[in-house]
């Protein structure tokens, strides 16, 4: 594939992205089946970044052939999200529970903890492990591969990517600006649920920006790192939620085995304070925010 520069047309910017997340997904996924440390993350990370990059430069491929690469790439996503949430949640519980005063940890509290959290891995990891060993991961991984070695590209992939590439980048940036309007319109979980949504829009306009970091490095630099900020205060926000939808399921658990649940809802009370921060943090990133 050819070296892309300023010059290049759009396509050679994108396939050369493209290219790299797929030998990266292909890497990871070998990592994952090994049970090596940190692999589903990176995994996970190589996926999105394809994801994006196909959501936000759709209009450069054939529209089917990227309908059903998001659609693919998706369902992996799905497959080996229980797993990455699983090791999230152990460490994030695990350290909060830590930091509480003994007498306020009453009952098995950890021992709950590490025995559901220990059962949910082992059920992410059979899950992750079943869809990489499926037929339809090889289709997948084939289908990424004749999409790197032939590209169906559109006859707008032909036009320098210095004109088309960076004005799909403030499409992505337009999308993320919206998704922020609406979150700051709906409270409780519903602002949850929005919150995540624009953490969504923020990881596609990050890695979009990432593609035209040849022909704008300092731009393209400057708005992957702030959009990263986002990301950062964002991804802290969601795991507050999934964790404290899981201390109300351990809650509701110690009330049926007859145990107390005040330290499930003292974490969960800790968890409202952590995300009502991280939410601070977002607000004051999101005014940090440099043009698209």
């Amino acid at each position: 594939m050819d070296d892309p520069s300023r010059e290049s047309a759009a396509s050679i910017l994108l396939m050369s992205y493209l290219d790299d997340q797929v030998t990266k997904l292909k890497h990871h996924a070998s990592r994952v089946r090994e049970d090596e440390p940190d692999a589903v993350h990176k995994m996970r990370i190589a996926i999105r970044r394809l994801r994006a990059a196909l959501a936000t430069y759709r209009k450069l491929l054939d529209p089917d052939v990227v309908a059903h690469l998001r659609r693919e790439l998706n369902w992996l996503a799905g497959a080996s999200g229980a797993a990455r949430d699983a090791q999230v949640m152990r460490e994030r519980l695990t350290a909060l529970v830590a930091a509480e005063p003994a007498e306020l940890v009453i009952g098995p509290v950890p021992e709950r903890l590490d025995s559901r959290l220990t059962a949910d891995l082992a059920a992410g990891r059979r899950e992750v492990l079943d869809a990489l060993d499926s037929e339809r991961q090889v289709r997948l991984v084939d289908a990424l591969d004749a999409l790197v070695a032939d590209p169906p590209l559109t006859p707008r992939a032909s036009k320098p990517a210095h004109q088309v590439l960076p004005r799909l980048v403030a499409k992505a940036g337009k999308r993320l600006a919206q998704a922020v309007e609406v979150a700051a319109a709906v409270e409780g979980r519903e602002r949850d649920v929005a919150l995540h949504e624009v953490r969504k829009c923020a990881k596609r306009l990050r890695y979009a920006a990432e593609v035209t970091t040849t022909i704008r490095p300092t731009q393209a630099d400057e708005l992957a790192h702030a959009v990263q900020d986002l990301q950062r205060t964002l991804g802290d926000h969601h795991d507050s939620a999934v964790a404290r939808h899981l201390l109300l399921e351990l809650a509701a658990e110690a009330i049926r085995r007859g145990e107390s649940d005040l330290t499930y809802l003292h974490l969960h009370a800790v968890e409202l304070g952590k995300a009502a921060e991280s939410e601070r943090q977002f607000l004051q990133a999101w005014d940090d925010m440099p043009k698209v």
